[in-house]
Parts: C-alpha cells; sequence; structure tokens
C-alpha cells in the first residue's frame, strides 16, 4: 500500500516543472527546425523499405540466402525467383556487386545475366543443376556489358543455349565481347518455361543502347538490369548511355508491368516501383 503522505513524483518539489518547461525556448522535437519532416514520415519510409525488403509468399519468408561463397551469392527473392550476385573489380568504383536473376519452374530454369566471370558462372551452373534440380534451358544477357555476359563461355562449354536481343549481339561484335549462340528481334516476347510465361521486352535506350528488361508474372518480379537504379545510388557507368533518353524508357517500363510487386537492379538492393520512380527522376532532362 502507499505511504499516508505519497505524492506523485512531480509533485516532490514545489518549484517542478515538466520536462517541456525546463527551458524558455524549449519546442517539441517537430518543432525543432523549420523545414523538419515529422518523426512518422521516418518511421513510415523506413516500414515500407522493410516490407520491400522482405516479402511472403504462401508463409515463406524472402529474401533468404540459398548460397554464398567468397564470389558468388545466390538469394531467394520469391518461390521460383532467385538474384545471383558476383563481382566485378573496377578502377574506378572498386569491386563492384552485379546482381542477374535465375527463373525456376517444374525442374527447368533461365539464367539472366551471368556473373562476371567463367569461374562465377561455373558454380552457378553446378548450383542449379545439384542444388534447384533444373535443367539451364537459356542464358539471356541483358545488354552486353561484362557484368552481363563475361561468364558466356562457361555455359557454352556446358552446352546451354543462349540467346540475346540481336542489339546486344551487334554490339557485342564490335567490342568483341562473348557472343550468344542466337538472337532475337522482338521488341515484347513471351517464352514458356515449364509451363510458366516468363516475359521480355525492349522500351528504348538508356544504360545502353540494347538494354532489355525481364518479367516473371508468377512471382510478381521484374528484373531491370541496369537500366534500373537502387534507391540513392548515383548514376554510374555512362559511357555507352543515353541519359536524355533513360527517363522516357523507364516510364514506358513501369507502364508494361503495373503488377509487378519486386524489382530488381543491376546493382545494389532489390526493391519495389520505388526504383523505377527514382530511375525516372535521377535521369529527368
Amino acid at each position: 500500500m502507499l505511504k499516508k503522505n505519497f505524492k506523485p513524483l512531480f509533485m516532490l518539489k514545489k518549484n517542478f516543472k515538466p520536462l517541456f518547461m525546463l527551458k524558455k525556448n524549449f519546442k517539441p522535437l517537430f518543432m525543432l527546425k523549420k523545414n523538419f519532416k515529422p518523426l512518422f514520415f521516418y518511421l513510415c519510409f523506413w516500414m515500407s523499405l522493410a516490407a520491400c525488403q522482405s516479402q511472403s509468399f504462401g508463409g515463406l519468408q524472402f529474401p533468404k540466402i540459398v548460397y554464398q561463397s567468397e564470389d558468388l551469392k545466390v538469394v531467394q527473392i520469391a518461390p521460383d525467383t532467385f538474384v545471383h550476385t558476383s563481382y566485378l573489380a573496377t578502377q574506378q568504383w572498386g569491386k563492384v556487386p552485379c546482381n542477374g536473376m535465375i527463373v525456376r519452374h517444374q525442374r527447368e530454369a533461365m539464367v539472366f545475366d551471368t556473373p562476371t566471370d567463367e569461374a562465377s558462372s561455373e558454380a552457378l551452373i553446378h548450383w542449379i543443376k545439384n542444388e534447384l534440380k533444373a535443367e539451364i534451358k537459356w542464358v539471356v544477357p541483358t545488354h552486353f556489358h561484362d557484368d552481363n555476359l563475361g561468364g558466356l563461355p562457361a555455359f557454352h562449354r556446358d552446352k546451354i543455349m543462349s540467346i540475346a536481343y540481336y542489339r546486344t549481339q551487334n554490339l557485342s561484335k564490335k567490342h568483341r565481347k562473348p557472343q550468344t549462340i542466337t538472337t532475337f528481334s522482338a521488341t515484347d516476347s513471351t517464352w514458356n518455361l515449364g509451363g510458366a510465361k516468363i516475359q521480355i521486352g525492349y522500351y528504348g535506350k538508356g544504360h545502353t543502347e540494347d538494354n532489355i528488361v525481364v518479367y516473371f508474372p508468377k512471382d510478381q518480379v521484374l528484373f531491370g538490369g541496369c537500366l534500373v537504379k537502387e534507391l540513392g545510388a548515383g548514376k554510374g557507368n555512362l559511357s555507352d548511355a543515353f541519359p536524355k533518353e533513360w527517363s522516357a524508357t523507364i516510364q514506358k517500363v513501369k507502364h508494361a508491368y503495373p503488377e509487378a510487386k519486386i524489382v530488381v537492379p543491376g546493382h545494389g538492393k532489390i526493391g519495389d516501383k520505388a526504383l523505377l520512380d527514382y530511375t525516372a527522376q535521377l535521369f529527368k532532362p
């Protein structure tokens, strides 16, 4: 029981003042600066970001690391979709993580962008065959740079069919890069993988002249490759880019896949369609 003369803490001293009255000029946190944004804005932002990074499918939570070595990481981001990350040594940006995508369905797999080198590509092929128990039907580079097709020879040694958009093949020849076995020319095509549809589209110039994107409707995943930037990224390598056309191309991509929930950039963290908005704004003329 409380003592007879018990007084609440704020009555212990005659001159006690609540914290916000201690100083004459005290202002609540949200009034500290004229342009300060309320705390709840930041809480909402981080909660939204966490939601982008964590997806639930039938009680299963993603993303989940399923393979990791010094040179290669594979993360499952949806029931039948995986992101492989390898590393490209550069003089300007150091060791750069590069994303590619694997789609698996009914023991068949399709790889978009090879790892950066042959050794990492061999490791990825081995993992798909032995862990996913899937046959790789095609490997498709999304444009002609080394971080997209540097590992093609490893796939060819394993007799895996490679195919690229015709612009990619032309640029690969011009720059003496590894070339795919065959090409396709349709700007909007649908592929069948074990009964599941995969859409591949070309919507214009951006990071390069030939950059394509890939959409897997079953998992609602859009792989933007280097055409799409992670949140907070700079403009990056513009040596083969078309900055003035980039934003318009991204807007076309966004309108083409309104149901996409997960967006994978060529470098950095996955997210949602906010990555498309960010990229479009970054290159807005």
